[in-house]
């Protein structure tokens, strides 16, 4: 299993990069920016027991340019969080980066923007799916793991289906709609990332 150590002053920052991670089975460990009389030894430590270390940085003044430039001599990736730690796309790609192996972009779905119940079918989450993200094609239902914005996750099955488009204009379908199979609106706030299972 690929292991992370992140260091951040940004509970926020570290808590959403987290759950991305450990939804790919990464085991994730956080903890403050090292001080900076510990700061050899530290990173010593660190780099030996963790595949990957991260800090993520407020900006890029938070700290000194000669502990930054130590820290990524030594491996360490430095994240600077000032212009895009809003960006729903960030904790994503930040994973992908750090590991390419496990395929993150293969298995992430959606992020849901938005969630509507189906009586006795199950949650039709928004925005649509691109049909090359899909396990393969045509309307079919398969696993998926979903992981909400407080870290905990469910897993169930998906149906993947054309949306209805309108009879009387000419309209192209982006891609697919997915059905939460069993599960409520309740139980898939918006912030909640899919990804297949397996």
């Amino acid at each position: 299993m690929p292991t992370l150590w992140i260091g951040s002053s940004s509970a926020r920052a570290a808590a959403r990069l987290r759950v991305v991670a450990e939804s790919i089975g990464v085991a994730v460990h956080v903890e403050p920016l090292p001080s900076p009389d510990r700061l050899d030894a530290d990173l010593t430590s660190l780099t030996a027991r963790y595949d990957e270390v991260v800090w993520l940085l407020a900006d890029r003044d938070e700290r000194p340019e000669v502990e930054t430039a130590d820290a990524m001599a030594r491996g360490v990736r430095v994240e600077i969080l000032a212009g895009h730690d809003d960006d729903p796309r960030w904790p994503l790609q930040t994973i992908a980066r750090l590991f390419p192996d496990e395929d993150v972009a293969r298995r992430r779905l959606l992020r849901v923007d938005d969630v509507f119940d189906v009586s006795e079918r199950g949650a039709l989450v928004a925005p649509e799916v691109d049909k090359d993200l899909l396990p393969g094609p045509g309307i079919q239902s398969f696993r998926v793991r979903l992981v909400r914005p407080d870290g905990t996750e469910v897993r169930t099955h998906a149906k993947a289906s054309i949306p209805f488009v309108s009879a009387t204009k000419l309209v192209v379908a982006r891609g697919f709609v997915l059905m939460m199979e069993g599960l409520t609106r309740q139980d898939v706030p918006r912030g909640t990332q899919v990804f297949r299972d397996g």
